[in-house]
């Protein structure tokens, strides 16, 4: 996770939170890590490379630990001005995710690779349906066409990545603009509640799709007509 506070200077800060250590596959793909970071905790050289790569510009803080429920997620976000969830368990942490940024009254920002597919999408809690009215509404799909309730709402994250660098740099450098959009608001963002697809395998392929709120929706309720 990555939590981002606007600035009105030319500074920027926030934190990062995981509890994983760099390992030698990370290597492959995570660019802000070398080999000799390998066994450090991934924020603690996450922030190293960035207080290289900009000194006196970019302040991170650093929180080694596991994020697990809501109340974690609000708690570690207070302050914040947007999110972006960068980490795939536990399988419904786009859900507590998308639960904590909402009472926060913040924007998050996610994306991800399933085989050759690199997908992002964002929700501005308030603004734009939130993820659980994309559950909801899929629950509501499979009511009336039962053939879908096998099909996942999302593609899923998958346990095994097969990123490389230039494809973990393209997805970053996408959920980058958005979350860029988000935090200086020069342009309005491209992908709240817009599920956006790039198919790396099929001729660059493009697509995006975006979803309604749902009347059923405990947080969305109030916010918006539906």
């Amino acid at each position: 996770m990555e939590y981002c506070n606007r600035s009105s200077d030319s500074a920027s800060a926030g934190s990062v939170v995981d509890f994983d250590v760099v390992e030698e596959k990370n290597l492959s793909r995570q660019f802000a890590y070398g080999r000799d970071d390998v066994g450090r905790y991934k924020v603690d050289a996450a922030r190293d490379w960035a207080a290289r790569y900009s000194p006196g510009t970019t302040t991170v803080e650093t929180v080694h630990e596991r994020v697990s429920d809501v109340d974690s997620l609000r708690r570690l976000g207070e302050g914040a001005s947007l999110a972006v969830c960068a980490i795939d368990s536990p399988d419904d942490v786009h859900l507590l995710v998308n639960e904590a940024c909402f009472a926060l009254g913040i924007p998050f920002v996610t994306g991800g690779l399933q085989y050759s597919t690199v997908f992002y999408w964002s929700v501005e809690p308030g603004v734009s349906p939130c993820r659980r009215c994309l559950e909801l509404n899929r629950e509501d799909e499979g009511a009336t066409m039962p053939e879908l309730t096998d099909q996942s709402v999302v593609l899923p994250a998958g346990r095994i990545n097969r990123a490389t660098g230039p494809i973990a740099q393209l997805l970053a450098g996408l959920v980058t603009l958005e979350a860029g959009r988000y935090l200086t608001r020069t342009d309005p963002p491209v992908a709240a509640a817009v599920y956006h697809t790039v198919e790396l395998a099929d001729g660059m392929q493009t697509d995006r799709a975006a979803w309604t709120y749902n009347a059923r929706c405990p947080l969305c309720t109030g916010t918006k007509r539906f």
